[in-house]
């Protein structure tokens, strides 16, 4: 049996793992600068266009590999372009909080085209430059991939024959799936609990991020105005990336036992607890030490009438008395929210269309010829209405009764309404594995309790199976 697909595949993850190492590097490095560089001064940006350009070359070859691909794409690879394009993306945010935290964000480019620039300004447009173009080589390498796939390659091909047959293909994507999908499973109940847990890159992101807790939080004890932003928040909760990653990997890490969504579920519980928790004690560790105290009060406020800190407090209780709850519970709450929003806006849609035979054997329908098809489009129509249970609230919030947004939440929540009826109403649940006591058997529609009725019958007078699927 040839091991080249699995030699492929591991080629691939060792890619993803080193590039995605280095483009956090590259997005992060310029903060960790801020420490010894001075206040206005170009080192940051000078070490962002660094690190940037050499990832920039990085993806670049391996874009250029993908003109004439010897395969078609597969999910990892277009993560790794995913990957690519998400931290770019934080590059360029956190390349535009040192500019505003110098005060240059608004200002550089007009003072380049008066003349007067100075070279921080050309340093930070040239830093925001390469991060731009490293964004939209991801986006190329991402369009190369796509353009591999076989369903991608029969739609161009259509679409230059007519508009109908491009029309008529597109539809063939988002079709029932001929056959279900055929997925190894990843992990089991025969791995040890870590690696259950979470796959490689996860952890390594987990180092990374257990790297830059301490030295994140040394440096936003000197932003007393606030002017890091977003940096702080990210810095004070950075243990959400990891939840989120590790999350995200249950659509390519399926379990043998429980699949793919549940798995997402419980990662959104469990990672926070092993990851968000120990970085958060490692940072109220800095926090109990008198020299972070004495740096957070050298930089209070100078103005009289108010004297303090905008990302700790200055009273009378001590900063580790005062940080305990946010950097612990706190974090992992916050890392326990987004693993679930990842969950429910990212794992359940890609695995309707990407796997929805998959969904369909975890949500309990039935697998059979005869009750596939309308049991896929069931399970992406649940897929894609749930996410309204979060949506819905979150524009009711702070909103009055003319507020445009509470009709966009009342009219969201009809559809939301709508949705789970249609999933109630045209689903065929799996009766066989219901009635075994695998899952309950829920609220059953009308034509699966008269499937119930017709099996109970035919079981009670021997001429049948007991149980149809």
């Amino acid at each position: 049996m040839s091991t080249e697909p699995d030699a492929s595949r591991a080629a691939t993850r060792g890619q993803l793992i080193a590039v995605m190492a280095w483009c956090l590097l590259a997005a992060f490095g310029p903060v960790l600068t801020l420490a010894a560089a001075s206040y206005g001064s170009s080192v940051p940006f000078v070490v962002a266009m660094i690190l940037q350009v050499a990832a920039l070359v990085w993806v670049g070859r391996i874009a250029w590999s993908w003109r004439d691909p010897p395969r078609g794409a597969r999910a990892m690879d277009f993560v790794l372009g995913a990957v690519v394009l998400v931290t770019g993306a934080v590059a360029l945010v956190l390349v535009r909080e040192v500019a505003q935290s110098f005060g240059i964000r608004g200002s550089a480019l007009p003072r380049v085209r008066s003349g007067i620039a100075d070279p921080v300004d050309f340093a930070y447009l040239g830093a925001t430059g390469v991060v731009v173009t490293l964004m939209g080589a991801a986006v190329v390498l991402l369009l190369l991939m796509a353009r591999s796939t076989a369903s991608v390659r029969a739609v161009s091909q259509s679409a230059g024959e007519s508009s109908g047959e491009a029309i008529d293909a597109v539809e063939a994507l988002l079709a029932v799936p001929a056959q279900p999908r055929q997925t190894l499973a990843v992990t089991s109940a025969r791995d040890p609990f870590l690696r259950r847990l979470m796959g490689r890159s996860a952890w390594i992101l987990f180092g990374v991020c257990a790297a830059l807790s301490v030295p994140g939080l040394w440096l936003v004890a000197a932003d007393y105005e606030g002017s890091l932003e977003l940096v702080g928040g990210v810095v004070l909760y950075i243990g959400v990336p990891v939840t989120a990653w590790a999350v995200l990997q249950s659509v390519w890490r399926r379990d043998e036992d429980f699949g793919v969504a549940v798995p997402a579920l419980l990662r959104s519980m469990v990672v926070p607890v092993v990851t968000a928790l120990p970085i958060g004690l490692l940072q109220l560790l800095l926090v109990h030490l008198p020299v972070f105290a004495d740096r957070v009060r050298s930089y209070q406020r100078p103005d009289e009438v108010y004297e303090g800190h905008y990302w700790f407090p200055l009273e009378d209780e001590s900063l580790f008395t005062a940080l305990a709850l946010d950097l612990t519970l706190g974090g992992v709450a916050m890392a326990g929210v987004a693993g679930l929003v990842v969950a429910v806006f990212l794992v359940l849609p890609i695995t309707s269309f990407r796997d929805p035979d998959q969904l369909m054997r975890e949500q309990g329908m039935s697998g059979s010829r005869e009750h596939r098809a309308r049991n896929v489009a069931a399970a992406r129509v649940l897929a894609l209405g749930l996410p309204l249970a979060f949506v819905v609230p979150a524009l009711l919030v702070g909103t009055d009764p003319g507020d445009t947004r509470r009709w966009i939440a009342i009219a969201l929540a009809v559809v939301g309404v709508g949705a789970l009826y249609y999933v109630w109403r045209n689903q065929r649940v799996d009766l066989a594995a219901r009635a075994s006591g695998r899952m309950p058997m829920g609220v059953l529609n009308p034509d699966d309790r008269r499937r119930l009725d017709d099996a109970t019958d035919a079981s009670g007078s021997g001429s049948g199976p007991a149980t149809p699927t």
